[in-house]
């Protein structure tokens, strides 16, 4: 399944504003600058490792609430060339509580963990239009993803600790776009990258495999703006290299759920 989102967005990839190619598609202007806003309602399920006392060392996928991250952009075109960036913010993310047993000098505990998580994203592109509604993209991203964990339980000393994972690597897009009629039109954009990721107070790198595509709709009422509905999902495949998770090389990081834009067009 992995395999297959990643070549789907690797088919309709691109970064950022899928909207405002089409923008920049519509019209006989040579120079552009596009300032955008985007808001992401989505959820996030992440993968937290722990050692089960029988099962051995294993990893647990939690999910958070429903949180509205904001994504503000820029994307300056000059002919058939095109530079943009943006920069995604998110509030604090919550996940569900989860539990596990633990033994202390043979007898059993029960510990329950809680976990809220914040995330930044940064996203530096440089593209080429190949065709008016075809833009090729090469770029670098960053995800920066902060926890903050406090695991309590009967007969156990409450803790909290905090950590970060970073990933960073260059990536690859392509992204489409088609009008339908009375201001209206649809875009498709996706990302691949291969990256690194970094962990708080660990010194080792692990592999990770990033994918994220977007299908929308647009509607532009006037010249100087453009509004989008679509549904985005974007994956993280990280290949964990801590020994004790020898072959459980599948934890993906998920982000998912329906983003709103609009783009204001100079």
């Amino acid at each position: 399944m992995n395999r297959l989102k990643i070549i789907v967005a690797a088919l309709c990839i691109t970064f950022l504003t899928g909207v405002a190619n089409l923008s920049f598609a519509e019209e006989q202007k040579t120079t552009y600058l596009v300032v955008g806003y985007k808001a992401w309602f989505n959820t996030w399920t992440t993968p937290v490792g722990h050692f089960a006392p029988q099962g051995g060392a294993n990893f647990t996928q939690i999910q958070s609430d429903s949180v509205v991250a904001s994504i503000p952009s820029v994307a300056l075109k000059i002919s058939d060339f095109l530079i943009s960036s943006s920069y995604m913010i998110s509030p604090t993310y919550t996940f569900t509580a989860y539990t596990d047993t633990i033994n202390i000098s043979g007898t059993p505990f029960t510990s329950k963990s809680t976990t809220t998580a914040e995330r930044k994203e940064l996203d530096v592109n440089v593209g080429y239009y190949v065709a008016p509604s075809l833009a090729i993209t090469l770029g670098y991203k960053t995800v920066d993803q902060d926890y903050h964990t406090k695991e309590s339980g009967t007969g156990l000393v409450s803790t909290s600790s905090d950590s970060t994972t970073k990933y960073k690597g260059p990536t690859i897009g392509v992204a489409g776009s088609a009008q339908i009629g009375g201001g209206f039109g649809i875009y498709g954009n996706g990302a691949y990258g291969q990256m690194k990721a970094t962990y708080t107070g660990v010194s080792r790198e692990d592999d990770a495999i990033y994918a994220s595509s977007e299908l929308g709709l647009t509607y532009r009422p006037a010249n100087w703006i453009n509004l989008s509905l679509a549904y985005k999902i974007q994956t993280i495949d990280t290949d964990d290299g801590t020994p004790a998770y020898s072959g459980q090389n599948a934890v993906t990081d998920t982000t998912k759920g329906y983003i709103l834009g609009a783009n204001l067009i100079f």
